[in-house]
């Protein structure tokens, strides 16, 4: 029987990942069963802003998050990922306390009224990551991932740029790495 991964776990790519989509990724497994996972790259910011997205009048166009690349497939694809499901309804439960996606107009309102919009624990994405049936079992089998436990802290954490690398050196003892740099001269 194959090992799903549950919806809100973290996966880290595990060093020296040679996929240029996910070298150093640290991915949010959205969905994950028999026909295929999905997730979100969570530590790939962009530099453009929801807004910068959108035509004027658009009812993302006052929102001033930045966009993540949530990884490779539909790039023209908008989601969000937050921590407000009491505000925020409609969302698909991922994990404990993460939502994705939910009532935009609901949304959009909250974050134009938030004094500091950007403090606001919500995450928006272009395009996402896929993987066909027994795709992701077989590259957990096969070393390429590592779980970790997720929740809202950690993926709000995230955005720093350099949580994968903080992540592995406090795992590398279960990871068995030793001390780990991504400079081959350096190990």
């Amino acid at each position: 029987m194959p090992h799903f991964v549950a919806p809100g776990t973290l996966l880290l790519a595990w060093p020296g990942m040679s996929d240029a989509n996910f070298a150093r990724a640290v991915v949010l497994i959205c969905q994950h069963d028999h026909r295929g996972a999905y997730g979100l790259v969570l530590n790939r910011r962009e530099r453009r802003r929801v807004k910068d997205l959108v035509e004027p009048g658009h009812v993302l166009s006052g929102v001033p998050q930045p966009v993540h690349i949530g990884g490779p497939v539909d790039l023209g694809r908008v989601q969000f990922v937050h921590a407000l499901p009491a505000s925020v309804p409609d969302g698909v439960a991922v994990g404990q306390d993460l939502v994705l996606g939910g009532d935009v107009e609901r949304l959009v309102a909250l974050v134009t009224a938030a004094p500091e919009p950007l403090e606001l624990p919500v995450r928006f994405f272009l395009g996402y990551s896929g993987w066909g049936a027994g795709q992701l079992e077989a590259e957990l089998a096969g070393g390429s991932w590592y779980p970790l436990a997720g929740g809202a802290r950690r993926v709000f954490d995230s955005n720093d740029p350099a949580a994968w690398d903080r992540w592995i050196q406090e795992h590398r003892s279960r990871l068995a790495l030793g001390r780990w740099s991504a400079a081959p001269c350096e190990n």
